[in-house]
């Protein structure tokens, strides 16, 4: 390690460089009080066991000690930081989040944040307290160095699952029942997923079988694979490089890296969130990508037909050509709510003119057996008012005809554009 020694003496030190010791004396001396406070004569926290759910909280607590030791603190804090770490680390293994003085099972967001302590000791003190041993060793987690924690494929370079550690790569997000409910905390982040049907707002988590069906679509997807939390492994193997100087960890922190900048580039650049198991980018969520696209894909149609004259609707292709689809511009272009159209049968009738329902019904059961529909007719309105409307289909209509009669009657659907709206006429041309 190089040292720097300060050889010329400063009779006048600049006002805030005094301030600045006067912070750290201050910093040295709040040191006892808090933990006569908040600790046990032993070092552990006076901590409600039952409220224990992640490592990083209890760590967070005296994380930043070896960092004022370093800035300048006290040198007793170097050794309060480590009996605080060992006293944790007890406290944590008793509450079975711990094992082998590492998290048994958590995600790297939060496991990240812990490492955040053992970082600076190891800074502050690298040649002493066993630090530089547990390095290689929290690093072998991840090497494929510990056959309890299997977390590494070499093969396809990647870590096992979201949720890892000493005990190896978890299988299953969730702790107990796959649910996730709506809370205060976690409301402010958002949905996890913005795919799952019948959830389109975090408000929709406060029904108990919405949450179990988000819970069950995270536990599908985020329970297995690789994914972009577990580059913060790299800090962990980087640390055991920085105190050993050895190889292996260095290459190992280039390998993940580069593979997961391969990932990005075959992802137009943007760093995915979850790999398979297979090395596939996606492999659990491609269904939900297929109906996030195809609900993306209803919607620009919806934007479209919102802005033509015209209405798509589907009807059976017999006699009285009941509706059961109309899109979603009907409202618009007729003053009439789709649902009118699809819950009464005879609606869409009943709106023709009456002196030219004849000529429609007579166009409409002969175009089906050529295939092909083309008439016009006059439409009221819900203002009352008349507008000329066409109705056409393609070759559709007869296929579902001919479908009709080989299956025994059963009813299929045709598409046909109407409800056009046109300047008024006194009578439509004849059919």
């Amino acid at each position: 390690m190089i040292e720097i020694r300060a050889s010329v003496p400063c009779a006048a030190p600049p006002a805030w460089a005094v301030l600045e010791r006067h912070l750290l004396a201050l910093l040295d001396q709040a040191v006892h009080p808090y933990l006569g406070k908040y600790t046990r004569p032993d070092g552990t926290l006076i901590w409600d066991h039952s409220s224990a759910h992640s490592e990083d909280d209890f760590y967070e607590a005296f994380y930043n000690w070896p960092l004022l030791y370093l800035m300048g603190g006290d040198d007793s804090l170097r050794e309060l930081s480590g009996r605080q770490w060992e006293a944790v680390t007890r406290q944590l293994t008793g509450y079975g989040l711990v094992h082998k003085e590492y998290a048994r099972s958590d995600d790297q967001f939060h496991q990240g944040e812990s490492d955040i302590y053992f970082y600076l000791l190891c800074l502050a003190d690298p040649q002493g307290a066993g630090w530089a041993e547990r390095a290689r060793r929290f690093a072998g987690l991840y090497m494929g160095e510990d056959p309890e924690a299997p977390n590494w494929d070499p093969q396809q370079k990647l870590i096992r699952a979201p949720r890892n550690g000493s005990g190896g790569p978890a299988n299953s997000f969730f702790r107990g029942e796959p649910s996730y409910g709506w809370s205060p905390g976690m409301a402010r982040y958002g949905l996890p997923h913005y795919d799952v049907p019948g959830i389109d707002s975090i408000e929709d988590l406060k029904d108990p079988l919405l949450a179990r069906r988000m819970g069950e679509y995270m536990e599908r997807r985020m329970s297995r694979g690789d994914v972009a939390a577990n580059l913060a492994v790299c800090s962990l193997v980087t640390n055991a490089f920085l105190l050993t100087g050895e190889e292996q960890y260095r290459r190992w922190v280039l390998d993940y890296v580069e593979v997961w900048m391969e990932r990005a580039r075959g992802n137009q650049g943007l760093l995915p969130d979850n790999v398979g198991l297979s090395g596939q980018v996606g492999e659990y969520i491609e269904r939900g990508k297929m109906e996030l696209e195809l609900r993306q894909s209803r919607a620009r149609l919806n934007f479209v037909l919102n802005r033509l004259p015209i209405v798509l609707y589907a009807a059976e292709p017999s006699t009285p050509y009941r509706t059961t689809w109309v899109s979603v511009n009907a409202m618009r272009i007729t003053g009439f709510p789709p649902r009118r159209f699809v819950e009464d049968p005879a609606f869409w009738a009943s709106r023709i003119h009456p002196e030219d329902r004849a000529a429609v019904e007579r166009e409409f059961s002969s175009g089906i057996e050529r295939g092909v529909i083309t008439t016009e007719y006059r439409a009221i309105g819900a203002d009352g008012s008349c507008r000329h409307c066409t109705a056409s289909s393609g070759r559709a209509a007869a296929a579902s005809r001919r479908r009709a009669r080989s299956d025994g009657g059963r009813r299929f659907t045709f598409t046909c554009p109407a409800w056009t709206r046109r300047p008024c006429r006194a009578r439509p041309r004849s059919a």
